[in-house]
């Protein structure tokens, strides 16, 4: 048996140190008796705590909030492989770049407009009243066009982003 003091001396430690190893479950008191301590058991107990801090997997001053330097790395790969997936699959052309669908869609969604409402002058121009209906209906029909909004459909892929919980078919939503 040995006291806190004791454990420090011994391990080289401050007294200050022994109790915040006491109080992160590093050492342990003998029967839950803080003031009781195995040398022995406090020994290695530092030697295994010093080899997590040596090996990346604890840090000197980690508590269960903060993460150690190896899953940091972890989670750096991770994105890291993601991120290059993700641009591979640009690269090959078998994921598209939102900004540029968007851009081509509006791009041809604006040809189509104007297509259209060339249509009424390419009628008879003596039958007004067909070229008023057919302008009525050409307008009505691009009405319901710019009421529509696309979504993007998630990808199955899951390093790119979470599934669609909702199941999605990345059509658009109706007017």
């Amino acid at each position: 048996m040995a006291t806190q003091k004791e454990v420090g001396q011994h391990l080289d430690l401050s007294d200050r140190t022994v109790r915040e190893y006491l109080d992160k479950g590093i050492f342990s008191g003998i029967d839950g008796d803080r003031k009781r301590l195995d040398l022995d058991a406090c020994r290695l107990a530092y030697i295994n705590h010093l080899r997590e801090v040596a090996a990346g997997r604890r840090g000197e001053d980690a508590d269960d909030s903060t993460p150690d330097l190896a899953t940091e790395r972890a989670l750096l790969a991770r994105e890291q492989r993601a991120n290059l997936r993700r641009k591979n699959r640009i690269l090959d052309g078998n994921l598209l770049v939102a900004s540029e669908v968007d851009a081509a869609a509006t791009a041809v969604l604006s040809l189509l407009r104007t297509a259209l409402l060339r249509l009424p002058s390419k009628v008879e121009p003596s039958n007004l009243e067909r070229r008023a209906v057919l302008m009525d209906h050409i307008h009505e029909a691009l009405e319901e066009l710019a009421r529509w909004e696309i979504k993007a459909s998630p990808s199955a892929d899951p390093d790119l982003h979470d599934e669609d919980p909702a199941g999605g078919d990345g059509l658009p939503d109706g007017p």
